[in-house]
């Protein structure tokens, strides 16, 4: 076997300890039971005397549990999580509700290893390569960091740098997240129905492009187009001839982000213009170009003077081809017009239903569900419990909701 495949082998025997450690720490010993894990990395006895001791002490929710777990466990783990809590076709809902609320905040890494991703990345140190840059990150996050520079052209710029060794974590993670899930395949009949193999593969896909900043970049250069003619939305700019897939160079945005202003004086006629603006946006990219932000949470959105609303953190995006977006706005018309009928044509053509679907119970729910909020004026809606049931409804039924299209509820208002 090459050496290399060698010490992969012997990071993910290491890694895979820990993951274990934490997941009997967190009241999960009883997961490494399940998929025959416990004599592989701790010997026999281990997990019985040591995490399930854990497990009957731990009193917390399972759902906060496993936030925590997945928040220990880092970078990997925590976009898992993030992905999944998007996912109420796959997981419960309380499960859904608490993984949103995983932090991607950690500690700053060192400036030497800032200092050693750019000299990598372009063959000069960050004081050659600006007329100045900020030693002391601003923002700090699971995949990188974000450091204030300024060109030698003048232009203000904010400077994301990957973590260091992240491709190795990431790799190492990918390996034990596809052995779960081969096992949980194989031993586990409850979780097997969900497929995670596939789950875990596209996930694989997704965060491998996230690693890679330069896909970023070309998701932010589609959107700047996108909204190139719009007055009331801003896309960065990308700086090419500093950005490379550990280093990403984009301008420097001026303003107060959105979960600050909302805490903020502001009249209301000023607060209704930007809602009007955001959600003018929002529908754009979901209706008109199919190609949306798929993580518009406040802190990725800045209001700008003149009440703009600039967007950031172009990671994760999402895509609806112009069958799916013609069938989710058939079934909006259906849905205003209470015609349950082509309520369910819609669903069809989203592909959410199969022949196994009890239409005639499905039927009668739609109708309960729309008797409940017809005629209702939108202001006395509470929009999260509206969304709360709807999600309950789909999963009831085991409708198969399309991924991109739950992102696409994400832009709903908290």
């Amino acid at each position: 076997m090459p050496i290399r495949k060698i010490r992969q082998k012997i990071r993910d025997i290491h890694r895979l300890n820990k993951i274990m450690r934490i997941l009997g720490k967190h009241g999960f010993g009883f997961v490494i039971q399940r998929l025959h894990l416990e004599n592989y990395a701790f010997g026999k006895g281990v997990i019985k005397n040591r995490f399930f001791r854990y497990f009957a002490e731990t009193q917390e929710p399972r759902a906060v549990r496993l936030r925590k777990v997945l928040e220990e466990l880092g970078p990997t783990f925590i976009k898992f999580g993030q992905i999944l809590s998007v996912r109420p076709d796959l997981i419960p809902l309380d499960l859904c509700e608490e993984l949103s609320k995983l932090q991607d905040r950690v500690p700053p890494f060192p400036y030497e290893d800032v200092k050693k991703q750019i000299k990598d990345s372009f063959g000069k140190l960050p004081e050659e390569l600006f007329s100045s840059f900020d030693p002391v990150p601003f923002a700090a996050a699971s995949l990188g960091q974000a450091h204030k520079a300024r060109l030698h052209t003048g232009e203000n710029v904010v400077i994301k740098v990957q973590r260091p060794n992240l491709n190795k974590i990431i790799t190492t993670d990918m390996d034990i997240l596809n052995t779960f899930a081969q096992l949980a395949d194989r031993y586990m009949q409850d979780i097997r129905i969900l497929n995670p193999i596939t789950i875990v593969d596209e996930f694989s896909k997704v965060i491998t492009k996230e690693i890679d900043f330069t896909y970023e970049a070309h998701n932010m250069d589609k959107f700047r187009k996108n909204f190139k003619d719009n007055k009331t939305v801003h896309i960065p700019k990308v700086y090419w001839d500093y950005t490379r897939p550990m280093v990403m160079t984009t301008e420097e945005i001026h303003g107060i982000r959105l979960n600050e202003y909302l805490l903020q004086p502001h009249t209301t006629e000023e607060k209704k213009t930007v809602a009007v603006n955001g959600a003018n946006a929002v529908l754009q990219q979901i209706f008109i170009d199919g190609f949306f932000h798929a993580d518009p949470h406040p802190g990725n959105i800045f209001v700008l003077p003149n009440n703009v609303s600039a967007f950031i953190d172009f990671g994760i995006v999402g895509r609806l081809d112009e069958e799916t977006r013609d069938a989710i706005i058939t079934l909006l018309i259906a849905v205003s017009k209470k015609n349950i009928p082509g309520i369910i044509k819609a669903l069809e053509l989203l592909g959410a239903i199969d022949e196994e679907n009890p239409i005639r119970d499905l039927k009668n729910d739609i109708s309960e569900f729309l008797e409940r909020y017809y005629d209702i004026p939108l202001k006395q809606i509470e929009v999260p419990a509206m969304l709360h049931q709807t999600l309950d409804l789909m999963t009831r039924h085991k409708l198969k909701i399309p991924p991109n299209f739950i992102f696409s509820l994400k832009h709903l208002p908290p």
